[in-house]
């Protein structure tokens, strides 16, 4: 049932997540203007069903952000539907489950968490825009044999007392992983677009080789105490 103040939150693999869903309830979805066939679907096919869209400048004022999910889910009616949100901010290859970003988990709303877990039997649902065009990954579904999918609509979650918004979104997000059978971690989702700086990569290799180096000397040094030891005549 739809009902006012209410965020619905999934696990994030691909754009076909939300296509998914609305086979089983019209959702509206929030997230970052994109460009190309994304932002021309996000304003002519996702507006008709109530997407909300923000620009990445947008995005980083949190309280902007609030604002207009608060606004949106404050009533329940024929001109708005059930607001589906992607805590991760990204895409994931459904066998982990990164951080999930506080916004949603703030404004004191009822969490109703969405497990998505795909069987890569036939094709692999996962989107890593990095590699693949979002044409490409579309032609890649539409070619398959099937697209097979597990989704679990686990119980309706409010926070708890003494809880923070942090921990909230962390509980949520462990009660999706148990679910779908997925790893959770720490990591968040957008440290893969960033560039690694040279100079960190270089103090990693310092330090990889520095171990091979003392381990290579530690191993040298037991050889001879061995040899010391038992074998004295033979030193």
């Amino acid at each position: 049932k739809h009902c006012a103040n209410q965020i619905y939150v999934a696990n994030h693999t691909s754009m076909i997540d939300f296509v998914l869903l609305q086979q089983v309830a019209p959702f509206a979805a929030i997230g970052q203007k994109h460009r190309g066939w994304v932002g021309w679907l996000q304003s002519n096919v996702f507006k008709s069903i109530g997407g909300i869209w923000f620009e990445r400048a947008e995005a980083k004022d949190r309280s902007r952000t609030s604002e207009i999910i608060q606004k949106y889910i404050g009533k329940a009616d024929e001109e708005t539907n059930r607001l589906l949100v992607f805590p991760e901010g990204t895409c994931v290859n459904n066998r982990y489950c990164v951080q999930f970003k506080r916004g949603s988990f703030d404004i004191g709303a009822t969490i109703c968490p969405i497990a998505i877990k795909y069987n890569d039997i036939f094709v692999n649902a996962y989107w890593n825009s990095r590699e693949r065009s979002f044409q490409r990954h579309i032609f890649d579904l539409m070619t398959s044999w099937a697209l097979v999918a597990n989704i679990y609509f686990l119980e309706p979650q409010e926070i708890r007392q003494g809880e923070d918004s942090i921990q909230f979104a962390q509980r949520v997000k462990d009660l999706i992983c148990d679910a779908a059978e997925i790893q959770g971690v720490d990591w968040n989702g957008y440290l893969k677009y960033l560039r690694v700086k040279p100079r960190f990569v270089q103090h990693r290799q310092q330090v990889f080789a520095e171990s091979i180096l003392r381990g290579s000397s530690d191993a040298r040094d037991d050889y001879y105490h061995y040899q010391c030891v038992i074998h004295p005549d033979q030193t």
